[in-house]
């Protein structure tokens, strides 16, 4: 499965079940399929958690440079 394509906070459950279809990959059954999904959803709920995180530091950090020129 490509990264790019997990990496959109749009990304829904629906989205997520169209991604696996195209994979083409293989269950045992549907209980499994279902927890691959949810493992999806939960792994991208944290990263787009840490994803925002990081913006906001970053954008901290530029703040505070810009601050400390202008003093």
């Amino acid at each position: 499965m490509e990264n790019a394509s997990l990496i959109s906070s749009r990304l829904t459950r629906k989205n997520l079940v169209k991604e696996l279809e195209k994979q083409k990959i293989q269950f045992d059954n549907y209980k499994s399929k279902e927890q691959l999904i949810n493992q999806l959803e939960n792994q991208l709920v944290k990263d787009v958690k840490k994803s925002k995180i990081g913006e906001c530091q970053k954008s901290d950090d530029f703040l505070g440079e810009e601050g400390s020129k202008k003093i």
